[in-house]
């Protein structure tokens, strides 16, 4: 059974006058085994939003932000029951109430990159840097990208490990342990002459200790072991140790490493490189001691759509899956699917705005309560209103009134949307209202 829902553009204005538009968006749900709610980092046309969606796909809560030096990345939900997120490079935590009360940046000089963050469960923090250098092009095939000049600033990759009292007690350098070779240039970007060298997107915590590392930029997988920083084994790309078993299509441009608890990693793979090839969520089992990579399981939406930047796989109870495809441009509108073992949708959000959302998250359920406005009616004569049972500083109701009290007219879907933490909105119940006439009586309230 497929059931659609389409929550169409609507305008929305802050406290600040700060104006933007939400972006349409259209859920398929395939299965009501999902109850929980999904936190994404999305952007389109220059807006960027950080978004709540319910089981329906429909908006429960989101903060637009003002992109300034960097992209807001990793709106997350963390065990502790903080939100995080990366802004402004830094990692901002916000409590339950969606109100910022911590945060978290790279120390020695480092940029913090904001492409992931781990909370480890001793309370320490996995943060990825980035080491500003000069580079020498003249002496590496790698200034054949760059032949117009002989030297230029780039970044070069840093791990540090905070304790809980964000003192560094890990602290690892691409510099020292990668050499400029080990790049696929297909993949370089320049930024204002700045090379990003292995473009790290992903950090993780092994089961052992150690640390897991993704370079985009080198399409590889780097296991570091947390004692020395020595480099214990290195999967895909130039330097690949590896013989890959059931795999014979290399990944490239790889997001999001992950090892999961049966023991095996799972990744985004991109597809983009001079053959490309689907966008894929794969999942590897690793002997790395004979160092034998075996593909288990893997998902492509589409063989001819590549994702250019962007993208997470994340593994769910049951065996299910989230695949977030990331930035895949005009090419395709689909944001994010959720799948079983065998490939079979649960779900599926579209956005005909070609919406690029950074990582996607599913909860099967929040730690704490929300407290969404509530709405009552009432009838002065002969019309119905609807109103919210406290003052707000603004409101945004779904048939564009931004006042505290509407008159209903005609039947519809209605609810509100209002301010809520720290420039952010909620939204109410959903009222569908069939009969006008008896909306004071027994309104329907669509489930959450």
């Amino acid at each position: 059974m497929r059931i659609t829902f389409s929550l169409l553009c609507f305008w929305l204005c802050s406290m600040t006058s700060f104006t933007q538009s939400l972006p349409t968006l259209k859920a398929s749900v395939y299965h009501p085994a999902l109850k929980g709610y999904y936190f994404l980092s999305a952007a389109y046309s220059g807006a960027t939003f950080f978004l709540v969606l319910d089981h329906t796909g429909s908006v429960a809560y989101y903060k637009p932000l003002i992109q300034k030096k960097t992209s807001p990345y990793n709106f997350a939900l963390q065990a502790n029951g903080w939100i995080s997120y990366s802004n402004q490079r830094s990692y901002l935590f916000m409590d339950s109430t969606f109100r910022i009360v911590d945060s978290v940046q790279c120390k020695n000089l480092y940029q913090t990159d904001p492409h992931d963050m781990r909370w480890l469960p001793n309370g320490h923090f996995l943060l990825l840097g980035m080491d500003t250098v000069s580079m020498d092009l003249r002496k590496d095939s790698v200034g054949k990208k760059f032949e117009e000049v002989d030297t230029i600033l780039g970044w070069r990759a840093a791990i540090q490990e905070l304790d809980a009292k964000k003192n560094v007690v890990f602290d690892w350098r691409a510099k020292d342990h990668f050499g400029m070779t080990d790049a696929d240039t297909f993949l370089f970007g320049i930024l204002l002459r700045m090379l990003d060298m292995e473009h790290v997107n992903a950090v993780e915590s092994d089961q052992d200790g150690n640390i897991l590392l993704s370079c985009r930029n080198y399409s590889e997988i780097t296991k570091i072991n947390r004692s020395d920083g020595s480099i214990m084994w290195r999967l895909g790309g130039k330097r690949n140790q590896f013989t890959f078993v059931n795999c014979p299509v290399p990944f490239y441009g790889q997001h999001d490493i992950r090892r999961i608890s049966n023991g095996n990693i799972t990744l985004f793979d991109g597809g983009q490189h001079q053959k490309s090839h689907g966008a894929r969520a794969l999942e590897f089992e690793l002997d790395e001691v004979k160092k034998i990579a075996t593909l288990k399981w893997s998902y492509t939406y589409d063989t001819a759509l590549v994702s250019h930047a962007r993208g997470n796989v994340q593994r769910l109870d049951h065996g299910y899956t989230l695949v977030n495809y990331g930035g895949v441009g005009t090419a395709s509108e689909v944001v994010f699917v959720v799948v079983d073992k065998g490939g079979r949708k649960l779900f599926e959000l579209n956005s005909p705005d070609h919406l690029d959302s950074y990582r996607s998250f599913y909860y099967p359920k929040l730690p704490w309560k929300v407290n969404p406005p509530a709405i009552t009616c009432f009838d002065s004569l002969g019309v119905k209103y609807l109103k919210t049972t406290q003052d707000y500083s603004s409101y945004q109701w779904s048939d564009s009134s931004v006042t505290r009290t509407i008159a209903v007219t005609k039947p519809g879907n209605y609810f509100v949307f209002v301010p809520y933490g720290e420039g952010g909105f909620i939204r109410s119940e959903q009222l569908l209202i069939n009969d006008v006439n008896a909306l004071c009586n027994s309104p329907k309230k669509r489930k959450p």
